[in-house]
């Protein structure tokens, strides 16, 4: 009955249509809101994403170029070791071939 008669009166119906239109608002900028703190949410995982891939490739690159840096160090050292072996032999040869003569006279 109540209700009945706040709707025949004009300035209820204006007020009940107020409050509606009120909640209306408050509820597009509750979910605009939302949608906002949502895209946010998405930008800086995808940042830290992007953070983590550019981290893990340094990290592979370092670790390619530490790799060839031993690689070089290695044969470096390898071809160090075969001049020094070359070297022994020809002393060792030089010196037989003295003693040999030596020898001989």
């Amino acid at each position: 009955m109540h209700a009945r008669i706040a709707f025949n009166n004009r300035t209820a119906r204006n007020a009940l249509i107020l409050v509606f239109l009120l909640l209306l608002i408050i509820i597009i900028i509750i979910i605009i809101i939302i949608i906002i703190i949502i895209i946010i949410i998405i930008i800086i995982i995808i940042i830290i994403i992007i953070i983590i891939i550019i981290i893990i490739i340094i990290i592979i690159i370092i670790i390619i170029i530490i790799i060839i840096i031993i690689i070089i160090i290695i044969i470096i050292i390898i071809i160090i070791i075969i001049i020094i072996i070359i070297i022994i032999i020809i002393i060792i040869i030089i010196i037989i071939t003295e003693r040999i003569g030596t020898l001989n006279k």
